[in-house]
């Protein structure tokens, strides 16, 4: 009984780092994303939601 119990302990602790891994992941991979577009603005007139902009620029 102790050797379940311990077992699902880890399992929880597994899933929970998974968890907390993915979430982390999210938050830095948004704050890229955010961070990119402040570093390098798009040029004054371009509309990214137009696809024909992307292929004159």
């Amino acid at each position: 009984m102790v050797g379940l119990f311990l077992y699902l302990q880890k399992m929880i602790k597994n899933i929970l780092a998974f968890i907390t891994g993915i979430l982390l992941g999210i938050i830095v991979n948004m704050g890229l994303i955010i961070l990119g577009s402040k570093l390098i603005p798009t040029p004054k007139g371009f509309d990214p939601m137009n696809a024909v902009n992307w292929a004159a620029s």
